[in-house]
């Protein structure tokens, strides 16, 4: 019965269907091979039937469009044109003939100029751009097609602008621009976008009357989902950043805040401890990134109410000599600190045991960590001291880490010990790498910090075992340089 309805669904759709190939010969009666998208291979003349609804062209390098193709182009309702590394062809005398399509993939074709013809396809849904690295700009007709649903400029790395009435595409629900890196930001009409779904990277200006989307402008875009990367942080006006109203965008579960990328001179430390306050994601995120931070803390009223974040990356914040008590987070498994280059003690405050002006949380029983599994700090060359023993000895019901799979430390150069309580975690990886200090007291057998990690079964020390499957090893020609 399936291989009935498969033949006959196969019968049903085979004429609609072909892949061309355009040979770099330009006689046209040379010039093609066809291939169809199923089992059969109909004749050249299939490819120019009038049934074909669904094409894609092949091209190499040298090659050209046969005229001929311009008779079905109008019939077609989805198009994908493949070329070879250093192809290139002109296709805006083709784009005119495709009034009925609704899907167009150019990705990776080499172009560095969208015709104006592209205005013209008002039923395109999905135009895919990708790849393009030597696309500069759009076209302002883009804007006519008021039934586009997905865009895609992902890696068109010298894109430096998008047209200004971009947001009359009212229909659009996913703009993919990640890797656009000279894109000087989005158009402001994006703000009105309210469909829009997928928005991959905001490239923000302080400056609200330029024309260029600002972070208020985020305020109706509550439809947005998956992930927000924020550019630029640190020129942001306060007052913007709190219009950006993310706490009420529910479907947004990764979030990245880059406060660099902009002149030292112009940023204000006060300001930036304004804006992350102002940047409060809604509690349904699982992944938050921040980076190049200059506030002097982290501690925000709303990072412990991120009850279901499980990976959090924190780096080069230089200006915090503590870390935010993220020991309260009760979903955390997978936690990454590097270039915290002020820091010096972590402790009571990181585990969520006290506050940063020293007073005890009252608490009569508690798990700090209780679902962290991955821990690494790397490049802290202040960190001295990594305690959290003091409270526990005072709260005998505290648990650490008890989940606690994978440790790595890297390039902290001052800390001369690790805490107490890895000896009661279940710890199965421990990673030391150029810790100058460290490296030499966690040495087996002789090092003073042994008895705290000598029931690790697995340790490295300075890419090489000094412990593995709970065996001394005298391994050291460093061949296997990662955890497991």
């Amino acid at each position: 019965m399936h291989d009935t309805v498969h033949d006959f669904a196969q019968f049903l759709t085979d004429t609609e269907c072909c892949i061309m190939e355009i040979n770099e010969v330009k006689e046209e009666k040379e010039q093609l091979n066809t291939v169809s998208g199923f089992s059969s291979f109909p004749s050249q003349s299939h490819c120019f039937d009038k049934k074909v609804r669904h094409s894609t062209l092949v091209l190499p390098m040298k090659a050209e469009l046969p005229s001929s193709i311009c008779n079905v182009a109008k019939h077609l309702r989805s198009l994908f044109i493949l070329c070879s590394r250093n192809a290139t062809f002109n296709f805006g005398v083709l784009l005119p003939h495709l009034t009925r399509l609704r899907t167009l993939t150019l990705s990776r074709c080499n172009i560095s100029i969208l015709p104006e013809e592209i205005g013209q396809l008002v039923h395109l849904r999905y135009l895919d751009l990708s790849g393009n690295r030597t696309l500069e700009e759009l076209p302002n007709s883009l804007c006519n097609l008021c039934n586009l649903q997905t865009l895609r400029i992902f890696r068109c790395s010298r894109i430096r602008r998008l047209p200004e009435e971009l947001g009359k595409l009212v229909n659009l629900r996913h703009l993919h621009n990640g890797h656009c890196g000279l894109l000087q930001g989005l158009p402001k009409g994006v703000g009105r976008l309210t469909c829009l779904k997928t928005l991959e990277d905001l490239v923000l200006r302080r400056n609200i009357n330029n024309g260029y989307f600002s972070i208020g402008d985020l305020n109706k875009l509550n439809n947005l989902e998956g992930c927000i990367s924020l550019r630029w942080c640190g020129s942001l006006d306060v007052g913007e950043a709190a219009k950006a109203n993310l706490k009420n965008k529910k479907y947004v579960v990764s979030l990245e805040l880059d406060f660099g990328m902009t002149f030292e001179d112009t940023r204000n430390i006060q300001d930036e401890i304004l804006i992350l306050e102002a940047l409060e994601p809604h509690p349904n995120l699982s992944y938050l990134s921040i980076s190049n931070y200059r506030g002097e803390t982290l501690s925000t009223r709303w990072m412990s109410l991120l009850i279901n974040l499980t990976e959090f990356h924190l780096k080069d914040c230089e200006n915090c000599e503590s870390l935010p008590p993220l020991g309260q987070l009760p979903s955390l498994q997978s936690l990454e600190i590097s270039y915290m280059t002020s820091v010096k003690m972590v402790g009571a405050v990181f585990l969520g045991t006290e506050t940063e002006d020293n007073n005890e949380m009252i608490i009569s029983s508690i798990v700090s960590f209780p679902k962290l599994k991955n821990l690494r700090f790397s490049h802290m060359n202040q960190w001295k001291e990594w305690d959290g023993s003091a409270f526990a000895r005072k709260n005998t019901s505290l648990r650490i880490m008890p989940s606690l799979y994978s440790l790595e430390i890297e390039s902290c150069d001052s800390l001369e010990a690790v805490p107490d309580f890895l000896q009661s975690t279940p710890l199965q990886h421990l990673s030391i790498k150029s810790c100058l200090m460290l490296s030499d007291r966690c040495q087996n057998g002789t090092g003073k910090e042994w008895f705290k990690i000598s029931h690790i079964p697995n340790i490295k020390i300075n890419y090489r075992y000094v412990q593995k499957d709970n065996c001394v090893s005298h391994d050291n020609d460093g061949s296997d340089n990662s955890l497991e």
